[in-house]
């Protein structure tokens, strides 16, 4: 009987697993009976949505027009919270808040801002850049996708190697994170 390569739970595995997203372009690089469908939800609901609506792979969804699996253009939010959230800091000072992307059907990517200070400074020609700062939150989701598609990468090329307990921190961590540290990226 097979165990998860995340939570080495028996399972059960009903599902397929896309090891890089399809809201990514991944179609094709799926793993079958070696994600549990309890570690495939989470990592659907918990990591990759975030990943993919407010790291930079989410801007670069938007600017390259990649649709979801449901066929839609990605449209993104990349403001960070407004009160800070959890263990590891959510929010940082020098990001520019209420600034988003929206992917068009004719190819293009509008910026769409909710900040009324941000675009007069754009139209008084003050401003010609934004800045989006990582905060660790984001740091460490994004360590944990990595890590997870790596997992799972091995897992594709060889499933005993996948589940080596040289990987045990990695897997761990990709699963559970760590609210205290940020994995090095």
């Amino acid at each position: 009987m097979s165990t998860c390569i995340f939570c080495r739970n028996t399972g059960p595995f009903t599902t397929i697993e896309h090891i890089v997203p399809e809201s990514l372009g991944n179609d094709d690089l799926i793993l079958t009976g070696e994600v549990c469908d309890s570690c495939q939800s989470y990592f659907g609901k918990e990591v990759e949505r975030f990943v993919l609506e407010k790291s930079p792979l989410a801007f670069w969804r938007a600017f390259l027009g990649i649709r979801s699996k449901k066929g839609r253009l990605p449209s993104v939010n990349l403001s960070h919270p407004a009160q800070p959230k959890g263990r590891l800091p959510t929010i940082h000072s020098a990001h520019d808040n209420h600034v988003g992307f929206t992917a068009h059907d004719d190819g293009s990517t509008s910026i769409d801002i909710d900040d009324p200070q941000i675009v007069r400074q754009i139209i008084d020609r003050h401003r010609k850049e934004f800045q989006f700062v990582l905060s660790p939150k984001v740091l460490d989701m994004l360590a944990r996708f990595l890590l997870k598609v790596g997992i799972e990468l091995l897992a594709s090329s060889d499933s005993s190697d996948a589940r080596s307990t040289q990987y045990d921190d990695a897997r761990t961590h990709a699963r559970f994170g760590d609210g205290n540290r940020i994995w090095p990226l």
